[in-house]
């Protein structure tokens, strides 16, 4: 290999070393080696959910775009293969059709989300996905009129909190603004002023360590003004954040969990860092159909989750583009 080949080599294994080693993301492209599809076979059956710490996302679907402020750079499917397990979702009903949120005008129906949570959990059995709605109250009514007619796998609406082993592959329901199924949540966001942002999330992790063995805790991070930038402001609270958790890991400080935490524009690093918490306590028994390190897209409006609908794994084609591997599974619908 002449000098150049060597330089070439070299220049790879440093952008590979860095790519994704940040705790702020902006790139709505999921690298196969932060795939974090079936993290939560690392808990205990018998450990209570409100002691798991749990990536989030706030108002996840409402993707950045060129011409509109998101709050959120990866695609709905590729936030649950980076670990993320609470999302957060804003109703609103246009014509007679429940929509989530997701632009100036929704096109993103409730039915669709629902079907990529349901195909996600489906072939990843170990996990679970917390679920929290807001909207008015005909919104919500909608809402759980969809929920009733979930048959690909089960919806906890229960207030009481389970274990882990209960709700391996089921949605369960967190309760929000005018929302009342599903556990309660003890729900600490953050204020306006921009100069007490980092106290303020300091002290609310410190308050959700104190209660999360007994109590639903959710430290939310997202820019709630109007007049913000989140994107910049997840920039720098994101690495504050990041920054503040590593510092109680070194230090041997680590609370044995934290609760949810959901945050705009999160990095792999700051996802596998939360992950690598709640993992530390022990080894779960949780089961995947799915091995570790696959990711898969699909049309939610073109896709049902009837089993007969699936075709086997062998049918995946990977597909290599700018460093990038997808895997894709092939669906048919069978009339």
């Amino acid at each position: 290999m002449g000098s150049f080949g060597y330089f070439a080599v070299l220049v790879l294994a440093a952008v590979y070393q860095c790519e994704g080693d940040t705790y702020f993301n902006s790139n709505p492209t999921l690298k196969l080696k932060h795939d974090k599809s079936n993290w939560m076979k690392c808990i205990p059956d018998d450990k209570p959910l409100s002691s798991v710490s749990i990536p989030g996302t706030h108002q996840s679907l409402k993707i950045e775009k060129k011409k509109y402020k998101g709050f959120q750079a990866w695609e709905f499917q590729n936030q649950m293969h980076a670990g993320v397990r609470f999302v957060d979702m804003t109703l609103q009903r246009l014509s007679g059709t429940l929509y989530v949120e997701n632009k100036p005008k929704p096109d993103m129906k409730f039915s669709q989300a629902l079907s990529q949570i349901q195909f996600f959990l489906k072939h990843f059995e170990s996990e679970t996905v917390l679920l929290r709605l807001a909207g008015k109250s005909e919104e919500i009514n909608h809402a759980k009129e969809k929920l009733n007619g979930v048959d690909a796998v089960e919806v906890w609406k229960d207030k009481k909190i389970p274990r882990m082993g209960e709700v391996r592959r089921k949605i369960v329901l967190i309760q929000g603004p005018g929302f009342d199924w599903g556990l309660p949540v003890n729900a600490m966001v953050l204020g306006k002023d921009k100069k007490n942002k980092e106290f303020q999330m300091k002290a609310n992790i410190k308050k959700a360590s104190e209660y999360c063995t007994n109590e639903m805790m959710l430290t939310d991070t997202g820019s709630q003004d109007k007049g913000e930038k989140p994107q910049k402001v997840a920039e720098k609270l994101n690495n504050q954040l990041g920054d503040h958790l590593m510092s109680l890991y070194n230090e041997n400080t680590i609370p044995s969990c934290l609760g949810i935490i959901a945050v705009d524009f999160p990095g792999p690093k700051l996802n596998e860092l939360i992950i690598n918490i709640s993992c530390s306590s022990g080894s779960g028994s949780g089961r995947s159909k799915t091995g570790p390190g696959f990711s898969y897209s699909y049309k939610p409006d073109t896709v049902t989750i009837k089993e007969r609908f699936w075709v086997p794994y062998r049918t995946i084609f990977k597909m290599v583009q700018y460093r990038t591997i997808s895997a894709y599974f092939v669906m048919q619908r069978t009339l």
